[in-house]
């Protein structure tokens, strides 16, 4: 989806790693492949370059030091991890996410994404090794770059929401359902190391003790070195 990852040198940062879909390296405003699968649908072509531009700005020579993941800003280079395991549950658990689709176009294209790796999931045998390989399936960047496009469209959108609460709407129900796929899988997604505390928050919601009636923002803001983002 981006076109060539920055050097290290163009960042302040840590560089991300395993960019969901960006190792393909496919700028989609030149992309063949978008234009045989959205040959009319100008709203689907806005809507992907539209997140591919802000991805980029990510990662600009003077780009953010910190982004807004959740409502609560964190590392820039953290973000894409986050973004990554959105992206995974929002494949793993597809068609949770279904009704959020940004347009029915991307919804389809993401229809035939998913089928394809429940698929590859399912073919995978239990034997030793299986589990890296289940996690895999849904963790690998597409060879589709256009099912990239449409995958890291909803996960950016899901992760920009204002605040925590916004959040918990869209992806608590992804993390519900990864867990009833795979239990070990699904809790494995939902603490994925190098993903930001806050998004851990809302992934591990259904987790945390109802009885002492703690919220998702008192556990961040008690965590500490965490800010609201400002809109």
């Amino acid at each position: 989806m981006i076109s060539t990852p920055p050097s290290a040198g163009h960042l302040h940062r840590s560089k991300p790693s395993g960019l969901p879909g960006l190792a393909c390296g496919a700028d989609l405003a030149k992309s063949s492949q978008l234009r045989d699968f959205l040959p009319t649908a100008s709203r689907s072509r806005a809507a992907v370059f539209a997140t591919q531009a802000r991805l980029l700005s990510f990662l600009a020579s003077d780009g953010p030091e910190q982004v807004s993941s959740v409502g609560w800003l964190i590392p820039t280079a953290q973000y894409f991890t986050d973004l990554r395991t959105v992206a995974a549950l929002i494949l793993m658990t597809w068609p949770e996410a279904r009704p959020h689709a940004a347009i029915s176009t991307l919804a389809k294209i993401l229809d035939q994404e998913a089928e394809h790796r429940h698929q590859a999931f399912e073919n995978v045998r239990d034997a030793p090794g299986a589990y890296r390989r289940k996690v895999s399936v849904y963790i690998a960047a597409s060879e589709n770059p256009t099912a990239t496009a449409a995958v890291l469209e909803m996960a950016d959108r899901f992760l920009s929401v204002p605040d925590e609460h916004e959040a918990a709407r869209y992806l608590e129900p992804l993390a519900i359902e990864a867990t009833c796929i795979h239990r070990k899988m699904g809790y494995a997604l939902r603490t994925r190391p190098g993903t930001s505390f806050p998004l851990q928050v809302i992934l591990l919601a259904r987790r945390r003790d109802k009885s002492k009636d703690t919220t998702a923002e008192e556990i961040i803001t008690k965590r500490g070195g965490f800010r609201r983002a400002t809109r």
